[in-house]
């Protein structure tokens, strides 16, 4: 995994009370910007399938130009897709494409939401969408977000008429978006009972078009657009010194895992809104007949009074003037009867007070981690740089027990420190992501704690509360505990501050093959986040798998230590799953956890707590040759089932490779997926590939999309990649050659070895292909014709060629039995005729 350091300035203006929106201090311009924000009470909910789906200049559009709320609702976490930057799937990813989204919001000026939905891969309709999402509970979670937010206007990314044209989950959430607008202002429709948001009435919904639903421009050029409405998202602010599009490309690079780097398009740039839901438009203003201003508030006259005011008199050179008139508008908006903008706007005004002010609130702790029970010393820094007089009344940590009043009136420019010592309650929860912390099923995210539901991530584990006084007016901000330290390259770094398990538990990998009735050895590692600590190793396994073990009484006198315990697994004569759970047990409560981190440049240190399992299998499983070479493309964990394989593997990456004759001592060579999406090398290199297989050698390649591919020449004859894809993981596999030795050598494979396979069977299969290629199998979704292209078998020169859109990178990891003995298989393909 990629390794980086998060170098953020913190503070202040906390937009949420997460650790992975940080604020830094406003500029002159910034909070002229906000001052103007204040003055706008409209509302905007965008509302798509996944992490990506948004578009983020319509995004900025609303949240800069129109400066209104703005938000998206994305119903799933992105689990389902690729990574392109690194190994993890599933939750691991998600957590990734969660803390991308974050970072896009932060950028565009959007907030963040989501539902319980699990992305459980593609979908071609909605109705087998809605087969495993539970439709009844995420419908709740959009009618949530809809009485939580209160969206003037909804605008849907998809179409929800266009059932099957594409992903169906892109049009399952317009499907729900339209029926929620319609729960969300039914009074007889309950939220779940940790909820009392009132009903709403939503009074436009807008889907989203453009030329891409239409399938070209022309056709696009040619519809009937009198139920549309046109923006331009292109416009430039002079005041921020960028356009919409420039902002949303800096928000869509967030998603790096997808690859969506971005180069913004500068001047005018149309995007069209049709209405799908409320009264028609006689204007090209979406909030048409909806009073976004003050004046339509009780007691709000007086607020818009006094906000134009401090508009025209705002000093871009000293904001800090600012600050008498800020405070007599926060008595004003306090008398306001609509709570839902008061308390929004309340909070977007302390957080201006404080940029007038110069305000600068640190609280950091010099450990990155710690246990319950630990003694944490904490620093405070509060600096005020205005002139400005502030006192600091107190300030708390809830959690700590730490409550200290100060009455200490603020210097200008000379900061404030001090230090605390608390010791974490015994009972403090584990950092760890809400919706991990209990195991999903396919299609839905476990939330125990409804309150939970819809937020963005958890909160930090620990927050200070201040508390000022600002000119008779008692002013609270919420600022993360985090941990502070300084890099020699990069300086001061800052990074989220965690809870964790006195003990991790670390795996080699998450599974562990048995091709034969003799044992392995495990080596599992223990590291201590606690010093003085001493307990053992619990084993659970099935009464059919035997073990021993070293386990004796283990004694970690310093944090930090690393002790080695070597397992010794005998499995059963035949062929057989099952589970080994180990626990830490230590005073009579045992630790069953795996601490693991994800940690990349762009997005905050993640922590995630796993069970501590390994998956094992007793298969009958005949490998042939010793070694492989394996070619790095987008990222997957199929090395790692390789070497559980008992295969000795070498892991090459392009830009290293300087000649080709440094492949023939390999028996095989496999291309990671996407290669020829991500390395622009296979370009010219390709024919290296080519070369060692028309030499005897024998490589195997996965799935790359159809496009953005750097050379159509994937294959030593023709070969055409296309979007045909199987997404039941079910579906009928029928063997066209049953003779054919990819069948049958070493491993004689039955319809059974692909039975229990996850997700899909493939992805974006070839639909063209040279007659020299043979395809073996044939499969297809219900409904739909079979295709033959997930696996094509080509000899060329002395070697063979393969091709196969296979989900292996998800079966492998998964524990498939069948998808190991296919791979060993494709790895013994041997050219007969030499």
């Amino acid at each position: 995994m990629k390794q980086g350091k998060l170098c953020l300035l913190v503070f202040l203006l906390l937009l949420s009370k997460s650790f992975a929106q940080y604020q830094s201090a406003l500029n002159s311009s910034e909070i002229y910007q906000k001052i103007q924000q204040l003055n706008v009470l409209g509302s905007v909910l965008y509302i798509a399938a996944h992490p990506d789906d948004e578009n983020t200049a319509l995004i900025s559009y609303f949240a800069n130009h129109k400066k209104v709320q703005t938000a998206y609702l994305s119903l799933t976490r992105g689990d389902g897709g690729q990574n392109l930057i690194g190994p993890e799937l599933r939750e691991k990813l998600g957590l990734i494409r969660t803390q991308e989204l974050i970072a896009a919001r932060s950028i565009d000026g959007g907030q963040q939401f989501f539902s319980r939905a699990n992305d459980f891969g593609y979908s071609k309709t909605p109705e087998e969408t809605f087969s495993f999402w539970n439709k009844p509970e995420i419908l709740h979670d959009v009618v949530l977000a809809i009485r939580r937010f209160k969206p003037d206007i909804i605008i849907n990314r998809f179409d929800h008429r266009t059932s099957g044209t594409t992903h169906g989950h892109h049009t399952a959430s317009a499907i729900l978006s339209l029926e929620a607008v319609k729960k969300a202002a039914d009074p007889h429709y309950k939220l779940k009972s940790s909820f009392n948001f009132p009903t709403w009435h939503v009074k436009r919904v807008f889907f989203n078009t453009s030329w891409w639903f239409y399938g070209s421009q022309e056709k696009f050029d040619a519809a009937d657009k009198s139920n549309m409405i046109k923006l331009d998202k292109g416009l430039y602010s002079s005041i921020t010194g960028k356009s919409n599009t420039e902002i949303a490309s800096q928000s869509r690079s967030q998603h790096k895992s997808q690859g969506f780097g971005n180069t913004p398009i500068r001047g005018q740039q149309p995007e069209y809104l049709e209405l799908v839901y409320g009264k028609p438009l006689q204007s090209n203003d979406i909030f048409e007949d909806i009073n976004t201003h003050w004046s339509g508030l009780e007691n709000g006259k007086s607020v818009q009074k006094q906000l134009d005011k401090i508009i025209q008199n705002y000093d871009f050179t000293a904001p800090e003037k600012s600050i008498e008139a800020l405070i007599d508008l926060r008595k004003k908006i306090k008398t306001v009867k609509n709570k839902h903008w008061k308390d929004i706007k309340l909070k977007a005004l302390d957080n201006i007070i404080a940029a007038c002010a110069g305000l600068y609130l640190e609280n950091v702790t010099q450990k990155a981690l710690a246990t319950p029970q630990d003694k944490l010393n904490l620093r405070f820094e509060v600096t005020q740089r205005s002139g400005s007089p502030l006192t600091l009344e107190k300030f708390w940590i809830k959690g700590l027990g730490v409550n200290q009043t100060l009455n200490h009136q603020l210097s200008t420019n000379q900061p404030f420190h001090t230090t605390v010592s608390a010791k974490i309650p015994a009972k403090t929860a584990y950092s760890n992501p809400y919706w991990l912390n209990k195991k999903p099923s396919l299609g839905l995210y476990k939330v125990p704690n409804d309150s939970l539901i819809g937020l963005p991530e958890t909160n930090a584990a620990f927050e200070v509360t201040y508390q000022f006084k600002i000119k008779q007016e008692t002013i609270q901000y919420k600022v993360p505990v985090l941990y502070k330290y300084n890099d020699p390259i990069a300086g001061e770094v800052f990074e989220p501050f965690y809870v964790v398990p006195p003990i991790s538990i670390g795996l080699p990998n998450k599974q562990l093959i048995f091709a034969e009735n003799t044992p392995k050895d495990i080596q599992v590692e223990l590291k201590a986040f606690r010093k003085d600590i001493t307990g053992e190793l619990i084993f659970d396994l099935p009464e059919n798998w035997k073990y021993t073990s070293e386990n004796k009484n283990l004694h970690f006198k310093e944090k930090g230590e690393i002790k080695t315990v070597k397992l010794r697994v005998f499995p059963p004569k035949h062929s057989a799953q099952a589970q080994l759970k180990i626990s830490f047990k230590h005073q009579n409560k045992n630790y069953p956890y795996t601490v693991s981190f994800i940690d990349y440049p762009h997005i905050p240190k993640q922590v995630l707590l796993e069970p501590a399992e390994l998956k094992l299998n007793r298969l009958d499983l005949k490998t042939k040759a010793e070694k492989i070479a394996y070619l790095v493309g987008a990222g997957d964990a199929v090395p790692e089932a390789l070497k559980v394989m008992n295969y000795k593997v070498d892991l090459l990456h392009l830009d290293q490779l300087t000649s080709a004759q440094k492949l023939e001592q390999y028996d095989a060579i496999l291309l990671g997926i996407r290669a020829f999406n991500v390395l622009p090398e296979l370009k010219f290199k390709n024919y290296w590939l080519f070369d060692y297989v028309k030499n005897g050698g024998n490589l195997i390649v996965q799935y790359n999309t159809s496009r953005g591919l750097v050379t159509e020449e994937l294959a030593p004859y023709p070969l055409q990649l296309s979007r045909d894809r199987v997404t039941d993981e079910n579906a009928k596999v029928t063997f066209i050659d049953k003779n054919h030795p990819v069948l049958n050598t070493p491993n004689v494979l039955e319809k059974s070895d692909f039975d229990n396979w996850v997700q899909e069977r493939g992805l974006y299969f070839p639909n063209t292909w040279s007659d020299r290629f043979t395809p073996i199998l044939s499969m297809g979704d219900p409904n739909e014709s079979q295709t033959q292209g997930a696996l094509l078998v080509a000899p060329y020169g002395k070697g063979y060629y393969i091709y196969t859109g296979l989900s292996l990178f998800r079966e492998l990891p998964a524990g498939v039995p069948g998808a190991y003995r296919l791979l060993a298989n494709l790895i013994a393909l041997e050219n007969e005729e030499n």
